[in-house]
């Protein structure tokens, strides 16, 4: 409704709701759902109840690894007793069992704009691709007239060089932030740049930090945006240069300044 209460359409959250039972199998514990509570879809209808809008969201659950764990179990057994008859007694066992890991990623989106339903629509998908470990590869849109925009990112462990190796590795226990994002327009098949965005790292003590980035737009020349000149002791910015040659020095209000 509008301020003045008028219907002016409804809109409607699907989510996907399996019931989710726990269980409990010899070798373990398993889940089965894992969607449960993820959007599933997202209808828009006018105020006659016409639908002028759907989006449609798609999952898709991975097998990734599998660890061997273990635990002490109790069971029951009878032990005979003196009289002959027999008596429960309690044993305790070292037990073990499997614990399955599971990557569980938004795989795509549709959307359906209607202009005249359900013959006259528009239609656009959003599909989105995974490295190995999980992060965000490329993400790809696609629209009825052919066109597609894609957009591909690289992070630290795509790279050969330093920082980037150290970064990757586990010993460092940082986030993986993007070192690279490329936008590219593909028609019919043949794919073009039209803008990427570098970042550049560089270690200060046992910290990384962004130190310069750089812009190129449609495979043009690199616009270096600004650079990180030095930084200070608590690995803030100290002086910087910008694009346009601008020098730029921080002094900060420390507690021991």
């Amino acid at each position: 409704e509008d301020k003045d209460c008028n219907n002016i359409g409804k809109t409607i959250y699907e989510y996907l709701n399996t019931d989710d039972l726990t269980q409990v199998y010899n070798l373990g514990q398993a889940v089965n759902y894992l969607e449960n509570g993820d959007l599933k879809k997202i209808s828009y209808f006018k105020e006659n109840g016409q639908i002028v809008k759907q989006i449609d969201y798609n999952y898709f659950q991975e097998r990734r690894n599998q660890y061997r764990s273990h635990g002490i179990i109790k069971s029951n057994v009878f032990a005979p007793t003196l009289g002959g008859s027999t008596s429960p007694d309690d044993i305790f066992q070292l037990h073990y069992y499997p614990i399955i890991g599971y990557r569980y990623d938004l795989k795509s989106i549709t959307s359906t704009t209607y202009e005249e339903y359900p013959s006259k629509y528009i239609t656009e998908l959003e599909e989105f691709d995974y490295y190995e470990n999980g992060l965000l590869a490329s993400k790809s849109v696609s629209k009825s007239n052919s066109k597609q925009a894609i957009t591909q990112y690289t992070y630290p462990h795509n790279l050969n060089d330093e920082p980037y190796i150290a970064m990757a590795s586990n010993d460092v226990n940082i986030l993986a932030p993007i070192i690279q994002k490329r936008q590219l327009s593909s028609v019919n098949g043949v794919n073009n740049e039209t803008y990427k965005r570098l970042d550049k790292y560089v270690q200060n003590g046992d910290a990384y930090l962004k130190h310069q980035f750089e812009d190129s737009y449609g495979g043009s020349s690199t616009i270096k945006v600004f650079e990180v000149l030095s930084f200070d002791a608590y690995n803030n910015p100290e002086h910087l240069i910008t694009k346009d040659g601008i020098q730029n020095n921080y002094k900060y209000g420390y507690k021991d300044m």
